[in-house]
């Protein structure tokens, strides 16, 4: 990955890290069930497949 598409991951990565706080998902396990479906619905896979 080329360095501009680095910054912008990083710079989306917080603003989705930081909309998840904001609507009061903080501890790890929330985020992990929340990444796994997000995955799931994505790919039909979840994270451990």
């Amino acid at each position: 990955m080329d360095k501009p598409k680095i910054k912008i991951y990083r710079r989306k990565k917080k603003n989705f890290t930081d909309e998840l706080k904001n609507k009061g998902i903080e501890r790890s396990k929330d985020f992990a069930a929340l990444t796994d479906i997000l995955t799931s619905i994505w790919s039909g896979y979840t994270v451990k497949e």
